[in-house]
């Protein structure tokens, strides 16, 4: 469908898009729907961004769109839209990236019969803070169902869902799909940062398999090399190699900062760096304003301004691949006393940091020792007595071999505390240092690498695997704002099993 001038389906009595068209008919003269029953709207896109009006320093201004957010849309509304195929916009922070996926959302929604989205975020909390965005274009669009999970629209039957992938659940891609029996455009908004997106991918396939669009578009900034969202680019740029040259030359300028990597099958790639913003790249010090104002590391810029996947001061310690392969489903819990079991824990203060106790199971299949998560304590509120309790009635239930202690801060005092209940079990402290942490976490590493190691899928331990980096400086730590409580906690529990000793 034309974007640009092919009148819009015909709507009947309804006036799907009165609100806008009655600011329109005040201030777009020229734009005025023709009166009459069963009249026909001729209004592109672009023509719709200008009715819809957001508050701005200058207060309520119309919509403009950036020329690199015309030509995206173009590729979806265009004279030749892209139908049954996967986009990837890789694009740069503050480039309006999300703003114009929730504009097309809410226009097509509006303007064609039963047009069924889905808008998914990692977090339930952030979905719904995308139905409020995305609300702030329809003004007063009359709605059948408006909560923020879905938005039905009266006049052209059309919805709007706004899921969750929860990849910290079992179940979380599973749920991007429930009770959707048809859609035609699927948004994953932070699309590089989800560890199931693959596993949503797969679920929702079927529900587009009967549309005409049959679209999924990924969204996201740089992440890891071994993310699925790095994957779906590097076949639109047919090599890795291509793209990275081509990423490299953007940041230097020699090349287009707007780039569409069509291979005329599968995915479409699609990159927007900050240059394509005329009034950022005219400013003098664009990205040192950004870092002082936000007070963003240098791997920040890196990666969500400079689109550098190749970042030197911050490296995914853990293989994606590797990672994956270690989710299973097919974990028992806890059955008997007779099973051969390992703690690691995790000690914190009260603040941010999660208070972890990871249970290990060792078992032995055709001659092949293997280790299995089969419990986890992890929590962030309460004090030291509570976690403390909380954990030794863990080590009781489970009377595991060995445990060790991170005895660092208030690792020391839970140590002492432990050892002196005098519980059935070998507890001892392990320190971490800048030359003891890296041998820690090698262990694990070998677990993964060994394919000894299986992970309750949709686990915490999954994703904060997924984040964990290493600095230029030869650090590790958890990159962004997650936590890494958990990958220390499981390393200490191959230390106690003395797994790869």
């Amino acid at each position: 469908m034309p974007m640009k001038s092919k009148k819009l389906m015909k709507l009947g009595r309804s006036r799907a898009l009165a609100p806008t068209l009655d600011w329109l008919e005040t201030r777009k003269a020229e734009l005025e729907r023709v009166s009459g029953k069963g009249d026909l709207l001729d209004i592109s896109f672009a023509e719709w961004c200008k009715t819809v009006e957001l508050s701005t320093m200058e207060g309520l201004k119309p919509v403009s769109l950036f020329p690199w957010q015309e030509a995206f849309a173009d590729l979806i509304l265009g004279e030749n839209p892209l139908t049954r195929r996967t986009i990837t916009l890789l694009s740069s922070r503050q480039t309006g990236k999300t703003s114009i996926l929730l504009l097309i959302a809410s226009y097509l929604a509006q303007t064609r019969r039963q047009f069924n989205i889905v808008v998914i975020h990692r977090t339930t909390a952030d979905a719904h803070l995308l139905c409020r965005r995305l609300k702030l274009f329809l003004g007063k669009v009359s709605l059948k169902t408006d909560s923020l999970s879905l938005l039905e629209f009266k006049d052209s039957g059309s919805q709007i869902h706004f899921r969750s992938a929860n990849p910290n659940k079992a179940d979380g891609s599973e749920q991007v799909g429930r009770g959707l029996p048809q859609i035609s455009l699927a948004i994953f908004d932070e699309a590089a940062h989800s560890s199931n997106l693959k596993d949503c991918v797969t679920v929702l396939a079927p529900a587009l398999t009967w549309s005409q669009m049959g679209l999924m578009v990924f969204i996201g900034t740089a992440s890891s090399r071994q993310s699925y969202f790095y994957e779906t680019l590097t076949n639109a740029a047919k090599s890795e190699e291509n793209l990275q040259n081509l990423l490299s030359g953007i940041r230097a300028g020699d090349k287009e900062p707007f780039q569409v990597l069509d291979k005329g099958v599968g995915g479409v790639g699609v990159i927007t760096h900050w240059q394509a913003i005329e009034r950022f790249k005219s400013e003098p010090n664009f990205l040192g304003r950004i870092q002082s104002e936000f007070d963003l590391s240098d791997a920040q810029i890196a990666t969500e301004y400079q689109l550098d996947f190749e970042n030197s001061v911050d490296q995914a310690v853990f293989d994606f691949g590797l990672v994956m392969a270690a989710q299973s489903i097919e974990i028992e819990p806890y059955s008997d006393s007779s099973e051969i079991i390992y703690f690691g824990i995790d000690a914190a203060a009260q603040g941010k940091d999660f208070a972890v106790c990871i249970a290990i199971r060792q078992r032995s299949e055709q001659g092949k020792v293997f280790y299995e998560v089969c419990d986890m304590y992890r929590k962030r509120a309460g004090v030291s007595e509570q976690h403390l309790n909380a954990i030794s009635q863990r080590i009781e239930k489970f009377r595991p071999i060995a445990a060790t202690v991170e005895r660092n801060n208030m690792g020391e005092l839970w140590l002492e505390n432990l050892v002196g209940l005098g519980l059935h079990c070998d507890i001892q402290g392990f320190s971490t240092t800048a030359t003891s942490k890296p041998v820690l976490v090698g262990r694990l590493q070998v677990a993964l690498e060994r394919g000894v190691l299986k992970i309750p899928k949709g686990s915490p331990i999954i994703d904060e695997l997924l984040a964990y980096r290493r600095l230029e400086n030869g650090r590790m730590e958890a990159g962004g704002n997650a936590h890494d409580d958990t990958v220390i906690a499981l390393s200490l529990a191959l230390h106690a099993a003395q797994f790869n000793r």
